[in-house]
């Protein structure tokens, strides 16, 4: 019989609502209970209630607003650019990853100085023998991470001062955009007055697919960046700021966990810092290694939900892309800064109260 003449029924299947419906519910369980265990797990009854998406007003109970009018007067001061500090927990990386930073930020400038905060007498040796400063990591939360605002104002109260101080996770290693980008910032006429924050996307490269190669030089950042992705603006792996920067009033969060680099971007706009995003002009690779472990503690949202400072939908307001400004090379390949075009519909402020 010829296949044309093959008689063919068709079934129609009617959708069942009631799975369907049933399903939805069960994943949406699952993922609150999920979440809530995250939230357990920093010890925070409190936190159970939290979510991404919530409501709750946000109050500043501090006076920001001196800040702003404060002449930022080191710019003009013959002093180093910039003082540059990290940590690091040796069993998260390959040994690699680290001594990489470690030279690199040692060949940027002379006139970047470098810190290692650590209680650790391996990497003390390891920071010590390219002529990093180390010093004692002295207040953590968290399971013992070390807090952000007490890395800054140490390195602030340090006899030697900086025009810049940046905090910087030790897996980014830099070209030389970034002190070529810095010092155009201090000479901007922009940044006269007022706090500045300082932040970028990241390049990401898997340096265990490419035989895990050495370092040396900003050069050898340029070659590297080639073979990777840049980042998402969801997430700042470095934070540079200029000494008028209200560090006292930031809560007790922690490095290398979620939400401290969005709250960070949300914050200096609230209070009306200047942000710049420094994508455009610098490279900053992310080094990946295979074997990286990877933390997802929800601390640092239990200490902001604590304090009364947690934003609604803290990571859309906190994004790279809803910084003041940007920089790019012109035509002539110098860095200029200009005002940022920012998505409003995204960036817009909360509502604050300011007491």
């Amino acid at each position: 019989m010829p296949w044309q003449t093959i008689p063919m029924r068709l079934t129609y299947y009617k959708p069942n609502w009631r799975l369907l419906t049933s399903s939805l519910i069960l994943l949406m369980t699952i993922f609150t209970l999920i979440h809530v265990a995250s939230d357990m797990m920093v010890k925070c009854p409190s936190c159970v209630s939290i979510r991404l998406f919530h409501k709750r007003e946000v109050k500043f109970d501090f006076n920001y607003e001196k800040y702003l009018n404060m002449t930022w007067k080191s710019k003009q001061e013959v002093i180093p650019l910039l003082t540059m500090f990290t940590t690091w927990n040796p069993s998260m990386q390959k040994p690699v990853v680290y001594t990489n930073a470690v030279k690199n930020w040692h060949s940027l400038s002379r006139n970047v100085r470098t810190i290692a905060f650590t209680n650790d007498s391996e990497i003390e040796t390891l920071a010590r023998e390219d002529g990093w400063l180390t010093l004692p990591i002295k207040e953590t939360a968290c399971f013992g991470t070390p807090i952000l605002r007490s890395m800054f104002r140490e390195a602030m109260d340090l006899p030697t001062k900086s025009k810049l101080y940046a905090y910087v996770n030790a897996d980014l290693v830099f070209n030389d955009g970034l002190v070529k980008t810095l010092t155009e910032i201090t000479k901007s006429p922009y940044f006269e007055k007022g706090p500045i924050l300082v932040v970028g996307k990241r390049i990401d490269v898997n340096i265990s697919r490419l035989h895990e190669p050495e370092i040396n030089s900003t050069g050898d950042v340029d070659e590297l960046a080639k073979h990777g992705n840049i980042s998402w603006g969801f997430a700042a792996d470095y934070y540079i700021t200029n000494e008028l920067f209200p560090w006292e009033f930031v809560p007790n969060l922690v490095i290398g966990r979620p939400l401290i680099d969005n709250w960070l971007i949300w914050y200096a706009r609230q209070i009306g810092a200047k942000v710049i995003d420094i994508t455009g002009t610098v490279l900053a690779v992310h080094q990946l290694a295979n074997g990286l472990k990877r933390i997802h503690f929800m601390c640092n949202k239990a200490v902001m939900w604590k304090a009364g400072l947690l934003p609604n939908t803290p990571i859309w307001k906190g994004m790279i892309e809803c910084a003041s400004f940007e920089t790019k090379y012109n035509s002539k390949g110098d860095v200029i800064i200009l005002p940022k075009l920012i998505m409003q519909h995204i960036c817009k402020h909360d509502e604050v109260v300011f007491h």
